[in-house]
């Protein structure tokens, strides 16, 4: 989860941007835009499911010695 900080999910976002924009101009092709949407979609996946066991284990240490700890 440290390698999802800010300034890579920014630049991840700036550059399915930069794909969207260059698509519609016509300086990349289909497949060049489809393939970054899915990097895009798989890494901002990975990052939601990462996110989501990280609070799910806080949740359960915390439960589990009935305070919280996090």
């Amino acid at each position: 989860l440290d390698n999802y900080n800010e300034a890579f999910l920014d630049k991840l976002k700036l550059a399915n941007e930069n794909a969207r924009e260059n698509f519609n101009k016509k300086n990349i092709s289909m497949l060049e835009y489809i393939d970054i949407q899915r990097i895009y979609i798989q890494t901002m996946h990975e990052y939601i499911d990462l996110k989501s066991q990280g609070m799910m284990n806080v949740k359960e240490v915390n439960f589990t010695v009935g305070t919280e700890i996090y």
